[in-house]
């Protein structure tokens, strides 16, 4: 009987090693096809180009344009139209035939741009006029910019595609000489940009006259080459105007020279060190140390005291921004500031574990009443978006052109000061330009 069981056993064993073979060879044809699909696919993506294939079945795509039941969108029939072109056929473009006169005509509306006009040279003869009562000389006052052989739209265009689009010296005087037919070398484009801002100086000297005398300003810096050198560009702004100055130093003496010593308003900045012995009321921002809470919960070793931690950093900035809708009277005031002081100082004086946790809350407790000024001076924003929002432009910028001089440097920071300034009250960059241009005939 046992023997009989043992065979049993070999048969069912048998059986078992008939199925495996079987499904190996299943697997090895399997695999084969795999391969020679594999091969196919590579070689058809380097005669084609690869694309990323949708995942979504053709019923399951997005129809173009708007849903059913929505009004249409489109471009419109025109006003008015500025030529018409008739379109006629004398033969039949098939078979040759003579054609009669047209029956019909349907009409197709095409929106283009003309090829840019060349130079237009124009002789502006300004007479002269003797003056018995001055006993000298006059002449018509010109609009005209002094000393310039070329006009307003050339250095605006010029203005506009250096400092608002970030084009090159070079790709500007390409475009002069074989679009506008303007022979025009990079130096004259240079020293032209650079006597434009010494001519535009008396201003930018007045927006820093304006900056001091402002309620709070927002303040950063970001690093820049001149002539290969690291320098920095620093950044000031307030409601009304935009300040750049590009200084060989990021120490606290730039901002102290340009805020001047006794700066009435307050400076809101991030968490630099360099701002620090400034003698002014001081707004740390919110926005940094609350991206920096923020990141410590999307790191792979994020601990679950980050999350409570940026949890409860972002319900105190919530109720900031709350309170500065409607700040109370003055008298109130130190009663909110010792209120949101108690629910940082919950946060600095908790036992943490983690490394990242412990560093945001040193920063908190280095930079406490920081943090609080805009509860006593609601004026005062509690984050620094605009300084870096301004600043933004000149990172592009200098991705993109060089500052090859001092002077060069200088020019950047004045003109880039009044073009972004007049931006803001003035959106299209060739208005703005040509109203700052103009300031120069009208004080000359």
């Amino acid at each position: 009987m046992s023997h009989q069981v043992g065979g049993g056993g070999r048969c069912q064993d048998c059986e078992k090693l008939r199925v495996l073979e079987a499904e190996v060879i299943h697997l090895r044809e399997e695999n084969r096809l795999l391969k020679e699909r594999l091969d196919s696919l590579e070689s058809s993506a380097v005669q084609k180009g690869w694309y990323k294939p949708s995942i979504k079945s053709i019923e399951e795509r997005k129809k173009p344009g708007r849903r059913e039941g929505h009004v249409g969108a489109g471009r419109h029939k025109p006003d008015h139209v500025d030529g018409v072109i008739p379109k006629t056929l004398q033969t039949c473009p098939d078979c040759g035939i003579k054609l009669g006169d047209s029956y019909d005509f349907r009409s197709r509306y095409i929106w283009d741009v003309p090829p840019p006009s060349l130079v237009k040279v124009t002789e502006y003869q300004i007479h002269r006029y003797w003056c018995p009562c001055c006993r000298r000389s006059v002449e018509a006052q010109s609009d005209l910019l002094p000393y310039f052989r070329l006009g307003i739209g050339v250095w605006g265009w010029a203005y506009v595609m250096h400092h608002q689009l970030n084009v090159s010296h070079d790709k500007i005087v390409w475009w002069m000489r074989e679009v506008w037919h303007l022979p025009v070398t990079k130096g004259a484009l240079t020293q032209g940009l650079d006597s434009l801002a010494k001519h535009l100086k008396p201003i930018y000297d007045g927006m820093v006259d304006d900056l001091r005398k402002s309620p709070y300003c927002h303040v950063d810096e970001t690093g820049c080459r001149v002539n290969g050198v690291n320098w920095w560009t620093w950044g000031y702004r307030t409601e009304d105007l935009i300040l750049y100055q590009t200084e060989h130093s990021r120490g606290s003496q730039v901002p102290e020279e340009t805020l001047g010593e006794n700066y009435p308003g307050g400076i809101v900045s991030d968490d630099y060190r360099g701002y620090s012995p400034l003698k002014c009321l001081k707004q740390a921002d919110w926005v940094h140390l609350i991206r920096k809470a923020r990141d410590l919960t999307e790191t792979k070793k994020a601990h679950q005291e980050h999350r409570r931690l940026y949890h409860h950093l972002q319900r105190i900035y919530h109720d900031i921004k709350q309170y500065l809708v409607t700040p109370p009277p003055n008298t109130e005031r130190p009663k909110h500031y010792h209120r949101f002081e108690r629910r940082l100082k919950r946060i600095i004086r908790k036992r943490y574990e983690t490394k990242g946790a412990k560093q945001v809350a040193e920063r908190i407790n280095r930079r406490l009443p920081e943090y609080l000024t805009c509860i006593m001076h609601p004026e005062i924003p509690p984050q620094n978006n605009p300084a870096e929002q301004a600043l933004r432009r000149q990172v592009i910028h200098r991705k993109n052109s060089s500052i090859r001089s001092e002077t060069s440097a200088k020019t950047h920071d004045i003109l880039n000061s009044l073009l972004a300034t007049q931006l803001q009250t003035t959106p299209n960059p060739l208005e703005a330009t040509h109203q700052i241009l103009t300031k120069i005939t009208t004080e000359n």
